[in-house]
């Protein structure tokens, strides 16, 4: 059993276009996105784009239930987690570097998305929508499926010393970190390893979990910020989509 016989999961690459405004023009970025969702035979009117915070990063772990099917593809700001238990909700995301979570519950009929970034991982994000989920719809979590999207590699996503002044002390961020030899930035996060043991530690299962494995700093199909710093290419985020079948 896997999460895809039941939910259509898509992630945008570098050919589709650019999905910020932060990086393009409205026009062509609105035009990017129809033709995305119109290819992969999404509604784009019915879909719900979760923003999350960067300015206020106290705000990083919370979740919204959305239920209604909205009038236009809308927006829900300072956001980083969305639930809905319509399968005609679309839901989805933008990220560059950070893990895109789905969650799909089987016995509910739920689905949820997360933006699971280290700092939104540090902040709870995870564990969150697990407590909204089971307050919710009575979700456990030892009956959903999940599937693990893109993001950067530990290989390319370092830090120095400062990191420790960016973490929570007991996070699963914080209990991944390793450290290496490079003397500029001996610190390895590793934000797919981190989302694996905190799913596993509630109680999903090693055999409902379907993990892409896509580093999105090495394939360039997608976009990474990070990459992007580095090589001077040109930045932009590509969008996760996701309904129930």
């Amino acid at each position: 059993m896997s999460i895809l016989d039941y939910v259509r999961i898509e992630t945008s690459s570098v050919k589709d276009g650019n999905m910020s405004y932060s990086y393009g023009d409205e026009k062509t970025v609105d035009e990017n996105r129809r033709r995305f969702f119109k290819n992969k035979g999404f509604n784009f009117d019915n879909t719900y784009l979760l923003r999350t915070d960067y300015k206020d990063l106290k705000i990083l772990n919370n979740v919204e239930v959305v239920k209604n099917i909205p009038q236009n593809f809308t927006v829900v700001d300072k956001t980083d987690s969305l639930i809905t238990g319509n399968s005609d909700v679309v839901l989805s995301l933008l990220t560059a570097d950070c893990l895109q979570i789905t969650v799909y519950d089987p016995k509910n009929n739920v689905l949820s998305l997360i933006h699971a970034g280290y700092r939104w991982q540090d902040a709870g994000i995870i564990d969150n929508t697990f407590k909204a989920l089971s307050r919710e719809f009575n979700t456990n979590p030892k009956d959903v499926l999940i599937h693990l999207g893109n993001c950067i590699s530990p290989e390319h996503y370092r830090w120095d010393k400062n990191i420790f002044n960016n973490i929570s002390e007991n996070s699963w961020i914080r209990k991944t970190i390793e450290k290496d030899e490079n003397h500029e930035r001996p610190y390895i996060i590793n934000l797919r390893k981190a989302a694996l043991l905190n799913l596993k530690d509630l109680g999903v299962k090693d055999i409902n979990i379907l993990d892409s494995g896509i580093d999105c700093y090495s394939d360039k199909r997608y976009f990474s910020h990070a990459r992007s710093v580095y090589t001077d290419e040109k930045d932009g985020r590509h969008i996760t989509v996701v309904q129930m079948k």
